[in-house]
């Protein structure tokens, strides 16, 4: 199970690189956000939006000055980020490491926004590419200029986004995904496949959408944040693999005749959050995929939001012999 609800509390992680022991020392501002490298800051400002941080107003009984020390991360989090080496546990002489500084009284949300608008202004592209989704709903225009933005930087993962938010334009939508596929985008390199398999010469681009949807199901990026709960894993960046991805690998695991293969790329497909995939493998009787299935139903991720629908696939995991389906109420 590689997933993990918004309200849970994250009580352990991986162990990543070695744990630093640098002191970030706080900054007391309303605008400047990031006082670590801009990575960092953008991964925990993604966990603030997706709800899996929330603001920390003040520490009690270890000597931190309550008024200038905030947006800090909990000990009781076991924090691990793979990529800039950087960890925080119980274990460590300086259990608190400040990673943004905001005023006190913005929220979660508020956070992320601000963190991300700084860093995209800053030349971080992968943060104009989270502000993106996150204006999504609300600001398509305006996030299509951030993925536009992106992916004229030739970050891959804007690309795919900016092709979806052009459906009204299907030559500049392949031609952004093209973009992406250059950029080594998984997302993008499905969607021109499934875009070749539904125009009119799918049948001469056979041989070309095969390598298209191995490319997208067997490339390597991942998320560069993992937070873990009993065996269960939140990826920060997470988003990076919805999409056309997990597809690819669906699709590929129903045109093998190997079982085997299929088996792998329709687990692979399910950890990608495909919830095809998903049901496919529990109704074959592999409870982790009942629950990965219970909690894209839960977040309305590639299916229907059912809160109660996702609780019965929960308790099918847990009949399954999944002991995680049994913890989940």
């Amino acid at each position: 199970m590689r997933l993990i609800l918004p309200f849970f509390l994250i009580s352990c992680a991986k162990k990543s690189q070695e744990t630093s022991t640098e002191t970030i020392v706080p900054v007391n501002t309303h605008t400047n956000f990031c006082l670590a490298d801009k990575d960092l800051c953008h991964d925990t400002a993604w966990l603030f939006w997706k709800a899996h941080l929330e603001p920390t107003k003040g520490i009690s009984g270890d000597g931190w000055d309550f008024a200038s020390r905030t947006g800090q991360l909990s000990p009781d989090l076991l924090f691990a980020l793979k990529d800039s080496g950087v960890a925080v546990n119980k274990a460590q002489d300086k259990p608190w490491v400040q990673v943004l500084s905001y005023s006190t009284d913005l929220s979660a949300q508020k956070i992320a926004e601000h963190t991300f608008v700084e860093l995209c202004d800053s030349g971080h592209h992968k943060s104009c590419v989270s502000q993106g989704y996150m204006l999504l709903d609300t600001d398509k225009e305006k996030s299509q200029a951030l993925f536009q933005k992106a992916c004229t930087e030739q970050i891959g993962i804007g690309c795919y986004p900016l092709a979806k938010t052009l459906d009204n334009d299907p030559e500049k939508a392949l031609a952004s995904l093209e973009m992406g596929v250059t950029n080594k985008n998984p997302n993008s390199t499905a969607g021109v496949a499934f875009t070749l398999i539904a125009s009119e010469n799918a049948e001469t681009q056979k041989e070309r959408i095969q390598t298209l949807l191995e490319e997208a199901c067997s490339s390597t990026q991942k998320p560069t944040v993992f937070m873990g709960l009993d065996g269960l894993e939140v990826q920060v960046g997470r988003w990076q693999f919805l999409g056309d991805q997990g597809k690819a690998c669906f699709t590929l695991a129903e045109n093998t005749e190997d079982a085997e293969q299929a088996k792998a790329l329709t687990s692979k497909s399910c950890r990608m959050e495909y919830a095809a995939a998903c049901q496919k493998m529990c109704e074959d009787g592999v409870g982790e995929a009942c629950l990965d299935l219970g909690v894209l139903y839960v977040k309305g991720s590639g299916v229907e939001k059912n809160v109660e629908e996702g609780k019965k696939f929960y308790q099918k995991g847990c009949e399954l012999g999944y002991q995680p389906g049994c913890n989940i109420k």
